[in-house]
């Protein structure tokens, strides 16, 4: 089954939050991808979906000089694989263009 219960993702991100905002922290990832699951994180990270930008296939802010990418589900089937993977390296090309990474 490709189709995922948003419901047990929630539910989940709210039981484990503190764990993963804890690793985040740690490891100060500068590039953090959610495959349908950045939108759990909005609130905590100080951010909102307004505040996002689009390109290609994916939605990303970047942000305490991180990028986080909102890309589609993994399993998802409205994209070609080229596509999903073109749309996250472009999208941190992006961000590390503006670093000069």
């Amino acid at each position: 089954n490709t189709e995922s219960n948003f419901a047990v993702i929630e539910n989940a991100y709210i039981q484990h939050k503190n764990i993963l905002l804890k690793q985040i922290d740690y490891y100060k990832p500068q590039i953090i991808i959610g495959g349908a699951t950045l939108c759990h994180f909005f609130r905590d990270l100080g951010f909102t979906r307004e505040e996002m930008q689009t390109h290609k296939s994916v939605n990303y802010i970047i942000k305490d000089n991180k990028i986080f990418i909102e890309a589609y589900h993994p399993a998802q089937r409205s994209i070609t694989q080229e596509q999903y993977c073109d749309g996250i390296i472009s999208a941190a090309s992006v961000f590390n263009a503006a670093n000069k990474l």
